[in-house]
């Protein structure tokens, strides 16, 4: 076992610690070598003298404690990450087999071994024995798990699970739902790490790429006009250097954040039909600023659907299509609210009404709703037909979040696409002081000449 490194640690560190992660002081000491080595050869090839060099190398080793915190700190997201979709596959397997919550928690406690997970389950196991209120508790041990890792995956299953064990009766096509949907969670997710994971080496190699040709260029210039010992090109490589790093710590942040978050933001504000009391609102017309809100407002939408979809398709197996848009309410993204709760009170007044589903959000024009809110009003007509909706309906949805997530990650991927220019910023400073430090030497050697 890895000895830990008897530091005092700040939050960031005790927050891993406390997860039980330890810190290998011989990978430290390898990384602090093999930064201070990689300065070394760049500092040779740019023939740098020992000031220049000694402050570079110091720059470029005060950022590996952060280096080496964010490698643990994604190694431990991983974790959790693989953690998280085991407890989802096998208690998906478990409660479709049993129907009952507590034997499903055994049967996934006894799959894991000793580690967080297994306490959580045998915590949450020996309160919901000992309890008198089994489905208060249940729920409360199951909000504790969900606390611990913040995935919403894991959130969806547990209300599931709690409504299908109080309802009774057979969930398969709702537990195939449940598995395809984690399915394309699952791969979405390590997809996109893949991506980061590559983005950062290729910008790395870049930029050390470009490193090189800046060496060639100083290297190509005439030894008599003796540009790599002007102060200025001298601080320019040491520049050059430490802004590798730099470029680097920034790449790899990234791949220390949490793979269980979801990435969409239900707490976002229903944007207002009239214009806020802002300086740059004021600055465009209003017929302009109000387009760009309705086009913001139906992108959010398009977003956030498919999420509150999946919700009300596990309400409809057993609610009536009123009762369950009611029941949706209670976990609905913020822009889909005052529209569903328009929706709920005009079924009231009226149960049977065509143009309260066909209205539903008709001014965004999104076909995809469209169809569904029909599909919704067959349902809510009893044409017989129940079970083959239902299946078009999940197929719908289905399509839809694969198509969501595309959108996502293309809009991820379009934004780290920006990264491969970061090198180029620092390496063409470097090249304008090259150029002005050239024609600092011709000019004075001109005139030494004259």
């Amino acid at each position: 076992m890895a000895r830990k490194i008897k530091r005092r640690p700040g939050s960031r560190w005790k927050e891993l610690i406390s997860q039980g992660e330890e810190f290998s002081k011989k990978e430290v000491l390898l990384l602090y070598g093999a930064v201070a080595v990689l300065c070394l050869l760049l500092g040779r090839g740019m023939e740098l003298r020992a000031p220049f060099w000694m402050t570079g190398t110091v720059l470029c080793l005060l950022q590996v404690p952060g280096i080496y915190y964010r490698h643990r700190k994604a190694l431990y997201e991983q974790k959790r990450f693989a953690t998280a979709n085991a407890y989802l596959t096998q208690m998906t397997q478990a409660f479709g087999a049993s129907g009952k919550v507590l034997l499903a928690l055994r049967e996934t406690r006894d799959t894991f071994p000793q580690g967080k997970m297994r306490q959580l389950l045998n915590t949450a196991l020996a309160q919901i024995e000992k309890s008198c209120d089994v489905s208060l508790t249940q729920r409360e041990m199951l909000d504790g798990i969900y606390r611990q890792y913040e995935c919403e995956r894991i959130r969806v299953l547990h209300d599931f699970m709690l409504k299908a064990e109080q309802r009774g009766g057979s969930f398969q096509e709702e537990f195939r739902l449940l598995e395809s949907i984690r399915r394309l969670w699952e791969k979405t997710r390590l997809d996109y790490r893949r991506n980061l994971t590559t983005i950062r080496n290729l910008v790395s190699l870049e930029y050390l790429f470009l490193i090189w040709i800046c060496i060639y260029i100083l290297h190509q210039f005439p030894e008599e006009l003796q540009i790599l010992e002007l102060p200025l090109v001298q601080c320019l490589n040491t520049f050059l250097i430490v802004c590798f790093f730099l470029v680097f710590f920034q790449m790899d942040k990234r791949l220390c954040g949490s793979m269980l978050v979801e990435t969409r933001d239900t707490g976002r504000k229903r944007m207002s039909k009239q214009l806020p009391k802002k300086r740059n609102a004021r600055l465009l017309p209003a017929p302009f600023y109000r387009a760009i809100i309705h086009r913001r407002t139906r992108a959010e939408i398009i977003r956030e659907f498919p999420g509150w979809l999946f919700d009300l398709l596990l309400l409809l197996q057993k609610d009536t299509v009123p009762v369950a848009l009611a029941r949706s309410m209670n976990n609905i993204p913020q822009v889909l609210r005052e529209p569903v709760a328009q929706l709920v009170e005009r079924l009231k007044e009226d149960p049977g009404s065509a143009e309260a589903y066909f209205s539903f959000l008709a001014q965004y024009r999104i076909p995809e709703m469209e169809g569904i809110m029909r599909k919704l009003y067959a349902l809510s007509m009893g044409s017989g037909i129940r079970r083959e909706v239902m299946e078009l309906m999940i197929e719908t949805n289905m399509n839809l979040l694969s198509e969501a997530e595309q959108r996502r990650l293309k809009l991820r991927g379009d934004i780290l696409s920006i990264s491969y220019m970061l090198p180029t910023v620092p390496v063409m400073l470097c090249m304008v002081g090259y150029g002005i430090a050239l024609i600092y030497m011709i000019f004075r050697n001109i005139m030494t000449f004259i």
